[in-house]
């Protein structure tokens, strides 16, 4: 009678203990989620180019012209699903910058006094920024990445959705980007530049050329 008492009362504990321990266990084994790694654009090691296309006659002298956004910021938010990243990107226009290897210091003053304050309107508009609103296209080979990158590019006040095509590096601690695309002016309501009836004349068409490198802290 004793023996059967102890059987039960043994039986009972270790009911107790699998359904009070075993949960707790199961918890501390299920592993953690993997919180999202954060990269934040180098500018000083990065490149972001806009190229302006000349069509009137001083187009034999300056077919294109390279400008540089010297000053942005931003980051890359990178989850475990790489189909969730998220970039946001932010620059001075007050910084963009003509380096054409062929024009003199009083032309280069000429045309950032154009380019900012009379194009842009830096004073009324200073930032241009791109936020991006989803990924596609995602390609894996080892630690190389090509995809698809939209999201909403403001200047001049003006938004507009853009896609721009990606091809990256990603490691442990940096990642590296390039790409390129092709926008227009008009889009963001801004009127090409002309003067000196058609002497200076830019091209409606422009193009972002970009090869960025993003580090976690």
């Amino acid at each position: 009678m004793f023996h059967q008492f102890r059987q039960t009362v043994l039986l009972v504990l270790l009911v107790n203990l699998l359904f009070t321990v075993s949960p707790v266990s199961a918890q501390r084994q299920k592993a953690k989620p993997q919180p999202p790694r954060v990269f934040a654009f180098d500018a000083t090691n990065s490149e972001i180019a806009v190229i302006l296309t000349q069509e009137g006659l001083i187009s034999r002298r300056y077919p294109t012209h390279k400008v540089l956004a010297k000053s942005f910021n931003g980051n890359v938010v990178l989850p475990k699903d790489e189909t969730k990243l998220t970039a946001e990107l932010e620059a001075d226009p007050k910084q963009l910058t003509n380096v054409d290897t062929a024009m003199g210091d009083f032309e280069r003053k000429e045309f950032h006094n154009v380019l900012r304050n009379q194009i842009l309107e830096v004073d009324k508009f200073p930032s241009i920024k791109f936020v991006s609103v989803s990924v596609s296209d995602v390609q894996r080979d080892g630690d190389k990445r090509s995809f698809t990158l939209t999201g909403d590019l403001t200047v001049h006040g003006t938004t507009k959705r853009v896609s721009f095509p990606v091809n990256a590096t990603l490691g442990e601690k940096e990642l590296r980007a390039n790409g390129e695309e092709k926008l227009k002016l008009t889009d963001f309501g801004l009127k090409p530049f002309e003067k000196g009836m058609g002497l200076i004349k830019v091209a409606d068409e422009l193009k972002v050329i970009f090869t960025v490198v993003a580090k976690t802290p």
